[in-house]
């Protein structure tokens, strides 16, 4: 009973301008201000989001703090099944010497086949997702292993979902593609648009009974990576950002991490609000009366405005904390 989700983005605006090209489109389409969006860094950055919720079950309890998103280095893995399973094959990774999320997603299915025992019908599946440094592009790959189903995990390029909130999740992007609200070139995202994307699924999600709004992240950003948890979330194996100097948990860093995550929660929740304002003003733009047109498209543009700038806070937030983890140890040198 969960919902874990994981979304990953390594296209570029140069690539887009291949794809254009190669269909014999222009260079560069003739908008207003493309080329500064073009040259904009942050549309260059390999970046992805791993995401779950907090409720979990096992033979005998269910739980609603349930730590179910798991650092494994700078990867990180989580799953849908049981919550003790889950934790124990986080438990036997921990020390994984494993460099990329391939690797590391078969030593997860390993476990799960040789260690676990599972009753009839029982599934575990778990999404793992890492920059892959095997190739030297750092890209952010997602791996979705069926554990007690397949051998092997299974690559997914963008988006992977499970759990019993996935058929709510399912449905609101079939809703958004049926309606054309979906982008499907991903070029010009930024984490800030992947955060925004996810958290919109993971509401739709909290309409199973399985699903709460206790969220985990994992956030990575050209190969630096951070976790941000909720702060109900009983944190069986502490990821670094909630440990001291000793590798102990520190209440100075959960408390700072608490209020970055009650602010991250309130920007989304804005985001979100404004998305449905301006979609609900465009449908009105659609009908028929005309005195509301010019109104409602001069109103529309100012929401769209003020998106844009949420979004820039966001991108704003989650860097920084990624950067902050990210600083070297007095006397050490960087990643």
């Amino acid at each position: 009973m969960t919902n874990i989700m994981a979304f990953a983005k390594n296209q570029t605006p140069d690539d887009l301008v291949r794809y254009l090209q190669s269909n014999g489109q222009p260079q560069q389409p003739a908008l207003p201000g493309l080329e500064a969006y073009v040259k904009d860094p942050r549309h260059y950055e390999k970046v992805g989001i791993i995401m779950s919720d907090s409720q979990a079950s096992s033979s005998v309890e269910k739980s609603e703090d349930a730590q179910k998103l798991f650092r494994i280095g700078d990867m990180f893995i989580t799953g849908t099944g049981n919550g003790d399973a889950i934790q124990y094959i986080a438990h036997k990774l921990k020390d994984s010497d494993a460099e990329d999320p391939l690797n590391l997603s078969r030593d997860a299915i390993k476990i799960a086949r040789e260690q676990i025992t599972f009753v009839k019908d029982e599934q575990l599946n778990l999404i793992v997702m890492g920059a892959d440094n095997q190739y030297g592009d750092g890209s952010v790959q997602i791996y979705h292993c069926l554990t007690n189903r397949f051998k092997d995990p299974f690559k997914r390029d963008v988006l992977s979902i499970d759990g019993s909130g996935s058929q709510f999740v399912s449905k609101a992007n079939q809703r958004d593609n049926d309606k054309g609200l979906s982008r499907n070139d991903f070029s010009f995202y930024t984490i800030a648009d992947i955060a925004v994307q996810l958290y919109d699924l993971a509401l739709a999600a909290t309409k199973s009974s399985g699903v709460n709004d206790r969220y985990q992240f994992g956030f990575i950003i050209d190969g630096k990576s951070a976790a941000l948890m909720s702060p109900d979330v009983s944190l069986i194996h502490a990821p670094k950002e909630y440990l001291d100097s000793k590798g102990e948990s520190s209440s100075e860093k959960a408390n700072d991490n608490r209020n970055i995550y009650y602010s991250l929660i309130r920007k989304l929740d804005k985001a979100y609000s404004l998305d449905h304002k301006i979609n609900w003003r465009l449908s009105r733009v659609k009908g028929n009366v005309p005195s509301e047109k010019g109104i409602l498209a001069e109103d529309t543009f100012a929401l769209v405005q003020q998106l844009h700038q949420i979004r820039n806070e966001i991108y704003s937030m989650i860097k920084g904390y990624v950067e902050h983890y990210n600083q070297p140890e007095k006397g050490q040198d960087a990643k």
